[in-house]
């Protein structure tokens, strides 16, 4: 069995050996994230510091808990961005409604965090 315990590793090797270095431990930069926290979205980077208030509904949801977003003064375009950007941050699903963002489940203190790490005010609802 000595033998075939080398042989997986040896394969293993080679392996790393023909792969090009693209990772930060090979000394490549690495696959660039599009969610990473440093590094928001095209379209978040450019929303101007806004107030936003967080809160969550279940009312008229056949008892299901969503996560409400209301920012004032939000183009289309904006809102559209800045809930795509959540929706991959906060690990859910969502829409945008009524100038509203919706985000499945109870994603309040996520989606809070979120937005002030982009510099924006928030406050919290029930």
């Amino acid at each position: 069995m000595g033998k075939q315990e080398h042989d997986w590793q040896d394969m293993l090797a080679s392996l790393r050996a023909e792969m090009p270095a693209d990772g930060p431990e090979d000394g490549g930069a690495g696959p660039e994230c599009e969610g990473d926290a440093a590094h928001p979205p095209q379209g978040v980077e450019a929303i101007a510091r806004r107030q936003f208030r967080v809160f969550r509904q279940r009312k008229g949801r056949a008892g299901k808990t969503v996560t409400m977003i209301e920012g004032r003064g939000l183009s289309p375009d904006e809102a559209e961005a800045l809930l795509v950007h959540l929706k991959r941050r906060c690990g859910c699903g969502g829409l945008l409604r009524d100038g509203l963002l919706e985000l499945q489940g109870d994603k309040r203190v996520q989606a809070k965090g979120e937005l002030e790490a982009m510099g924006h005010g928030v406050q919290l609802g029930n």
